[in-house]
């Protein structure tokens, strides 16, 4: 055994064997030879292409679950009555549809309000009778947003539109 076996070397270098080569760790095979498992490949945990005691790893291969159609829906109809398009959309994975959907019910949102809010102060409590104007129009918004992504959801997942 190298007598430095496991020392640092000069200046934090890692550790070196004879002839200045890194040190084996692990078991060697006849004549100093790394040992080698079938067909002459590096046996396990020794000296391979990535490294002395390196393995690859086995690859895991997970199947994507498709959109949960009724969960999507739900949500769409729930965040439809207060303003927030597109939270279904997100869920069924259409990302576009829904990010567009979600900053444009917000702001569409924010302008009514604060339309029915300036136009109440304005005509000194009138104006106040547009609060019925934005549920109004976020229910219309809802209705179309859900018809919309039942129909691509069942396009997606190739079944015949639900009535």
């Amino acid at each position: 055994m190298d007598p430095n076996y496991g020392q640092s070397g000069p200046m934090g270098q890692p550790p070196t064997g004879p002839m200045g080569q890194p040190p084996t760790y692990g078991q060697t095979g006849p004549m100093g030879q790394p040992p080698t498992g079938p067909m002459g490949q590096p046996g396990y945990g020794q000296t391979g292409p990535m490294g002395p005691g390196a393995y690859m790893a086995t690859p895991v291969m997970v199947a994507q679950q498709p959109p949960n159609k009724g969960l999507a829906i739900a949500l769409e109809v729930i965040g439809g009555l207060f303003g927030l398009y597109g939270i279904g959309w997100l869920v069924a994975r259409v990302t576009s549809v829904g990010v567009i959907l979600l900053i444009s019910g917000i702001i569409a949102n924010i302008i009514m309000w604060s339309a029915v809010g300036f136009l109440g102060v304005i005509t000194i409590g009138i104006g106040f009778i547009l609060a019925v104007c934005p549920p109004v129009v976020n229910i219309i918004v809802m209705v179309i947003s859900t018809i919309m992504l039942n129909g691509r959801l069942n396009r997606a997942a190739g079944g015949a539109p639900a009535i």
